[in-house]
């Protein structure tokens, strides 16, 4: 007795083992990862940073300065423990929580604007890899969620 199901592209097919199966599932997550990587990766030397987006990753620096005069800007009402320690925001509309992640990542590899788009690029790929297991999850199509995690990947306003 066997099962069939629907590969990547759409046709019916037998499943005869387990590692079929298990082939196809990685097939999912790894075609639009490459391609995330693919356009995630390129040009990381580039100049400048825009620090709107960059504000988390600086107080992850700022909270690893070690008793170096690093100025911050950081709301008196935002400390979990004791002055300027461990701020819960690090502005009026963003919180500190990727600050507290890259400060484990920024220890491992420094601090630099490649290392910020690095942490930057870790974080989307962790988001799509998310994304992906939960449509898996619900049972949606594997071509639809390669499709649409492809499109996602390779968005320009993602990356």
């Amino acid at each position: 007795m066997s099962t069939f199901t629907s590969n990547l592209f759409g046709s019916i097919m037998p499943i005869t083992s387990n590692k079929e199966k298990y082939a196809i599932s990685w097939l999912i997550f790894l075609l639009p990862s490459l391609l995330f990587c693919v356009f995630g990766l390129k040009d990381l030397g580039l100049p400048g940073l825009y620090m709107d987006s960059v504000n988390p990753d600086y107080m992850a620096v700022w909270m690893l300065r070690d008793g170096l005069g690093i100025p911050a800007w950081i709301y008196p009402d935002n400390y979990i423990a004791g002055i300027y320690n461990y701020p819960l925001l690090n502005s009026l509309y963003g919180g500190n929580s990727t600050a507290y992640l890259a400060i484990f990542f920024f220890k491992i590899f420094g601090y630099g604007a490649v290392e910020v788009r690095l942490f930057h690029a870790f974080l989307g790929l962790s988001l799509l890899l998310s994304m992906i297991w939960c449509l898996t999850k619900w049972r949606i199509s594997g071509v639809a969620v390669v499709l649409f995690a492809s499109v996602l990947a390779a968005d320009p306003t993602y990356i």
